[in-house]
């Protein structure tokens, strides 16, 4: 059925695609087209059928085969499963028997023998065996109970008992073999223990073998499939086996060929479908299983012609579909044959119809053509032309067939391009381009397309001309653009390889000239002193020398030395002069050599900053030349010249300032260093590398050259500066470290430095700095400093502080000392001179302020003595002394300060001892009652005893003794 849908498919596509012509043209061609078409198709359905049929054949037949397999398998499996179930019933009822009879307490065969024979006997027609038999454990017969005296037969096998006995569980054994080789009567045994004291016995129940066929002939059975199953014991190749028989089953399995024969050889495997040969050579597929438990086997088997037979009984319906496939094509494609033509006859219609009414249009078409179209003969005379040729060239109809092609070719016109009109024969014809001149004169540049046409059998040539004035006229236009084009990347070129002025006009003349297409150039600049436009440089074939010697005023009101060159010097404005020839006068340009030739000329300023600084001045022979696009890039690379002339004065200048730059720092004793971060080298100036103690070879020219030298100490806080400065907006660094000498010493040295350039994402790309070497003056700071510790451990010891005051900056220092009498700190201490009076008492402030000011005009004494409060509200007595010195007009005082508190407490308390001494000398009386002599002697004592100046130890007079 599959390929049956798949043919009708693909007829169907077929069918709804109708056939269409490829050309305009329908003929007897496409009839044949229409017919391979239709075959092809026809064959295609054929082939696709066959194939899809052969498949489905080979399914069905796959199919079934697997089938068939599969049913043999499942019938034996069933057969030995229902085998091993009736022989484990069989073994259940004997253990079953064996219980009950021990567990009867009547029966004792030994003792009452007919006792026991009766009880077997209703128990053998309970459970409906032929025969049950009772033994003892040596096998020999106590009781038997038979439902026939035929069914007793021979005695249970010893062996059975003695196994029975040994594994306490029911066993079987067959004997009595029949014709399919297994045995007639089957014998299930199993033990009996009676009560105690009483011996084993043994009961046997004794089946028929023919049970298990259900009715069926022992040897074999048909299922209704037509498969036959057969149960056998399976005989081996050496004859034997103790229970094999001549029945069928042996006949058989002795026979060479038969399905037993080969399984007693081993050349047909247990439990697999096989095919073999029957013993009465019939063909058929068959499966053996084995019987657990028992030495029984089960075959089964069916004929290969019952299979073949189910077989072609399925692949009918399937070759009917097959001869449906086949036939259905050839029905449609006669169908679709018929259609197709029946379209095609149509179409020939169709074009019959188009022909005459394409042929009636097909004048008025070449009429009304754009192009101009001539029809010549094969004398090359003009025949026919068309309206459009009428209008172009301005001649009548019998003008033209006076005239043959040659006639219209322009006299002086160069050869034709891209082909001849010779080659017209080829089947594409001929295209090629010439000038033509029309009726008055005037020439016009066409495009002739050329072939031979065959009327009425005389032979003619078409023409089909197009005028390319236009086309031409773009085409220049492209070639100038494009020579404009080269000539700006060449300018730019020699911008980038210009190292001055004068190199660059020179490339920009030749570049403007050889790649630009003008005739002449050259640059003008001006001579202030002469106020003239002179040429600095200049490049053309033709008129270069005059050019050389050119010399154009700037006076723009003298009309006949007016000039575009000296308006776009003096103006700097561009100009552009499409046409020359109507220049009045005699401009300067009229005696160059082929001067005469030009048509076109323009002048372009050049700019430094905002002053025109040069002209650009260019000629050529094309009055086209200068179109709004090429007035842009001239006026483009002019705007690049005046760039680079910017570029290359702003780099001499640089140059130069780098030069006086480099020479002042070296001259001062400077080491100079630039460092290229984004390549990461470093200049290092011979200065810088002399402060050192090096040679210039004997330092290199990267980071580490600098960085590896600075003293351990100090690396990282110099780096980490370097590092902070590159990564903010600091204007420029500085700071000191140490760096090692050749000698290994080490040299205090002050680097600055500035970054100078950034690339465009803003990160440091140039930086420059400076070393000085700063050993000198840090080794007189060092012992400065020095000399200040000792000065301020005098001053501690001495309690005599020091203080400056200078009237230029109006600020006034305290030492150490200083600020510790005070009782102030030094880093919280404003530095005017007002605190100076602050920390005096309220009641002598007026005082000091007097005794400053008299000291610094040089007018009062240098000393003085004061209480000032401590910010914690003590007061201490201080004495004050200065000096003064001028210096160019400006005062600066220098002073110590004194701690004299402990002075002026010793002082009070001496007063206050003699206050007390005269107290006591005025009160006491002598024992003469002398007061008038002891108030004199008191009196004198105490005018010998006047104090002296401070720092000075008063002699003792005689009379001051006591």
């Amino acid at each position: 059925m599959l390929f049956v849908l798949v043919t009708t498919a693909l007829l169907f596509l077929a069918i709804r695609r109708p056939w269409t012509p490829r050309g305009k043209r329908v003929g007897s061609r496409d009839l044949s087209a229409v017919d391979r078409r239709v075959q092809l198709g026809i064959g295609m359905s054929i082939l696709v059928s066959a194939a899809l049929g052969a498949l489905q054949v080979r399914n069905v037949i796959d199919s079934h085969e697997t089938e068939w397999s599969e049913r043999l398998a499942r019938i034996a499996g069933a057969e030995a499963s229902r085998i091993e179930r009736w022989l484990e019933e069989r073994l259940r009822d004997a253990a079953a028997l064996a219980s009950e009879l021990a567990a009867d307490p009547v029966f004792i065969p030994s003792r009452r023998p007919a006792g026991a024979a009766a009880r077997l006997d209703a128990y053998r027609r309970l459970t409906s065996y032929p025969a049950l038999i009772v033994s003892d454990a040596d096998g020999g017969v106590i009781t038997t109970a038979t439902a026939k005296t035929s069914d007793a037969g021979e005695p249970p096998r010893r062996g059975a008992i003695e196994r029975a006995l040994a594994s306490g569980r029911p066993v079987f054994e067959e004997f009595g073999a029949n014709d399919a080789g297994t045995g007639r009567y089957i014998d299930f045994v199993a033990p009996v223990s009676g009560a105690a004291g009483s011996a084993a016995h043994a009961v046997t129940l004794r089946a028929d073998a023919r049970d298990l066929r259900s009715g069926a002939p022992a040897d074999a059975t048909e299922t209704d499939d037509g498969a036959e199953i057969r149960l056998f014991r399976l005989v081996h190749s050496s004859g034997n086996h103790p229970d094999a028989t001549a029945g069928n089953g042996g006949t058989e399995a002795n026979a060479s060929n038969g399905l037993l024969a080969r399984l007693a050889r081993g050349d047909l495997p247990i439990g697999e479908v096989v095919e073999a040969i029957d013993r009465h050579g019939v063909p058929a597929r068959a499966i053996a299983l084995a019987v657990r438990g028992i030495d029984w086997h089960v075959l089964a088997r069916v004929d290969r012609q019952v299979i073949s037979s189910d077989i072609r009984e399925h692949l009918s319906s399937t070759i009917v579909s097959f001869s449906i496939a086949l036939i259905l094509p050839f029905a449609l494609g006669v169908l679709l044959t018929l259609r197709n033509r029946l379209r095609v006859m149509e179409l020939v219609d169709r074009q019959r119809e188009e022909r005459v009414a394409l042929s009636r249009h097909e004048d008025s078409l070449i009429q009304k053509a754009r192009d101009m179209i001539f029809l010549l003969d094969d004398e090359e005379r003009i025949v026919d032309v068309n309206e459009s040729a009428l209008a172009a060239y301005g001649y009548e109809l019998d003008e033209f067939q006076s005239m043959t092609a040659d006639d219209l070719r322009a006299p002086g016109a160069a050869g034709d391009r891209g082909g001849r009109p010779e080659e017209a024969d080829r089947p594409q014809g001929a295209l090629f381009e010439t000038t033509h001149v029309r009726k008055d004169g005037t020439e016009m540049p066409v495009e002739v397309s050329s072939r031979f046409l065959d009327i009425e059998g005389r032979r003619f040539r078409q023409n089909f001309v197009r005028d390319i004035t236009e086309r031409r006229r773009d085409e220049d236009r492209i070639a100038r653009l494009t020579r404009l084009y080269r000539a700006l990347s060449e300018c730019n070129q020699a911008i980038v390889r210009g190292r001055n002025r004068d190199a660059l006009f020179e490339d920009v003349c030749r570049v403007v000239v050889e790649f630009g297409g003008m005739a002449l150039a050259w640059v003008g600049v001006t001579d202030a002193e002469r106020q003239r436009v002179v040429a600095a440089a200049s490049y053309g074939a033709e008129g270069r020398g005059c050019v050389e010697h050119l010399g154009l005023s700037l006076d723009l009101t003298d009309p006949d030395e007016r000039s575009l060159a000296s308006v776009c010097t003096r103006e700097g404005r561009v100009l552009w002069k499409h046409d020359v020839t109507d220049d009045t006068g005699a401009p300067p340009w009229r005696d160059f050599p082929g001067s005469a030739e030009w048509r076109a000329s323009a002048s372009l300023p050049i700019r430094l900053g905002e002053r025109v600084e040069a002209s650009l001045n260019v000629y050529t022979a094309d009055p086209m030349a200068f179109a709004d696009a090429e007035k842009q890039l001239l006026t483009e690379l002019a705007v690049d010249v005046s760039y680079a002339l910017e570029h290359i004065t702003t780099r001499v200048e640089l140059e130069q300032a780098e030069e006086r730059w480099s020479f002042a720092l070296e001259g001062a004793g400077e080491g100079v260093w630039d460092w290229d971060i984004a390549q990461g080298t470093v200049y290092y100036s011979t200065r810088w590398k002399s402060m050192l103690g090096y040679r210039d070879d004997e330092v290199g020219s990267t980071f580490e050259d600098w960085s590896e030298r600075i003293h351990p100490e100090d690396r990282k806080p110099a780096l980490d500066a370097l590092e902070r400065h590159l990564c903010s907006d600091d204007e420029e660094f500085s700071f000191e470290t140490r760096l090692r000498a050749r000698d290994g010493s080490w040299r205090w040295i002050l680097a600055r430095g500035k970054v100078i350039a950034f690339d465009p994402d803003g990160r440091p790309r140039r930086m420059i700095g400076t070393h000085t070497d700063i050993t000198a003056r840090k080794e007189t700071e060092q012992a400065l400093l020095e000399q200040t510790r000792m000065l301020e451990e005098s001053q501690r010891i001495a309690r005599i502080g020091g203080w400056t005051y200078d009237t230029g900056t109006r600020r006034m220092s305290w030492s150490t000392e200083t600020c510790r009498i005070y009782g102030v700190d030094p880093t919280n201490l404003d530095d005017g001179v007002e605190n100076f009076f602050a920390f005096a008492d309220s009641r002598e402030r007026a005082a000091l302020r007097g005794w400053f000011d008299s000291l610094m005009a040089g007018e009062g004494p240098g000393e003085t003595e004061l209480r000032v409060m401590r910010p914690d509200g003590s007061v201490r007595w201080v004495n004050l002394r200065g000096v003064v010195e001028v210096d160019d007009g400006r005062r600066r005082a220098a002073g110590t300060v004194q701690d004299v508190t402990e002075w002026h407490a010793a002082e009070t308390r001496m007063q206050e001892q003699l206050e007390e001494l005269r107290r006591w000398y005025l009160v006491t009386l002598d024992r003469e009652q002398r007061v008038l002599e002891l108030k004199q002697e008191i009196n004198s004592l105490l005018a010998a005893q006047s104090l002296p100046p401070r720092y000075e130890t008063p002699a003792a007079g005689p009379e001051q003794t006591p």
